[in-house]
Parts: C-alpha cells; sequence; structure tokens
C-alpha cells in the first residue's frame, strides 16, 4: 500500500499575537485597572515578627504573546536568599482581536487553560469568582 501524501499549505490562522501595538496596550490598561480595581484592596498589611512570605505588589506584563498578572512576595525570614521574588499566577493569551484564553498557574508550575475564546470583561468576570486567581 502506498504511503499518504502530505502536503503543506499556509493557513491565515496565526498562533501568536496578532494584536497592533495600540491593541495591546489598551488591554494591558484594562488589565491594570482591573488589577487596582480587584486585587490591590486585597493586599494586607505585613505580619508582625513573620518569617513566612507575604504578598507587596502587583504587577502587569506583555511576554510574548501573553499578558500576565504578577505578584511580588517579600521574604522576611533571616534565612531567605533573597528579600523579593515574582510568580506569575494569571495569564492570558489573545487568540484573535477580542478572544482570549484564560489560564491559571497550578501548584507544579504548569499552565492550566480553564477557559477559551472570552472576551477581556468574561476574563476579568472569572478572575472574580473563581478559586484558581487567588494569590
Amino acid at each position: 500500500m502506498p504511503e499518504p501524501r502530505y502536503v503543506w499549505v499556509r493557513t491565515s490562522f496565526s498562533r501568536k499575537n496578532t494584536l497592533k501595538p495600540w491593541e495591546r496596550t489598551e488591554a494591558k490598561a484594562a488589565l491594570d485597572a482591573f488589577v487596582a480595581e480587584h486585587y490591590r484592596p486585597q493586599l494586607k498589611e505585613p505580619p508582625k515578627n513573620s518569617e513566612f512570605n507575604y504578598a507587596v505588589d502587583l504587577t502587569t506584563r506583555w511576554h510574548g504573546p501573553y499578558l500576565y498578572i504578577r505578584a511580588k512576595y517579600a521574604c522576611p525570614s533571616p534565612l531567605a536568599v533573597t528579600p523579593f521574588f515574582e510568580r506569575d499566577f494569571v495569564r492570558l493569551g489573545v487568540v484573535f482581536a477580542n478572544k482570549w484564553n484564560l489560564w491559571a498557574r497550578r501548584y507544579n508550575d504548569e499552565w492550566l487553560c480553564l477557559e477559551e475564546d472570552l472576551t477581556l470583561q468574561q476574563c476579568f468576570q472569572r478572575m472574580r469568582t473563581d478559586a484558581w486567581f487567588e494569590f
């Protein structure tokens, strides 16, 4: 039996971020506003005489085709290797102009896609209600 022949065909669908620079800026500004409204009020005062890590700041950033929310933690222990470290805990991946995939970081540092093809506002609503997006 002859082997099947495969033909390479170019598709119009791009897996990478296809947003224009101004669209990227708008998406980051919307996410910054969401972080300021939802996550920043959850930051607590530093505990007194504690050796445990605690969150001190939240930032957003683009890295390749993904938009991340990153938490900065303080390490008050005298045995700490560094005084601070940062960890991404939410990832938004753009599919098309107004369609996003929503990812959460698992305990083993792997990303888990929880929702696909959401608008940015639907992503924000899911982050408000889902326990995966607590820091």
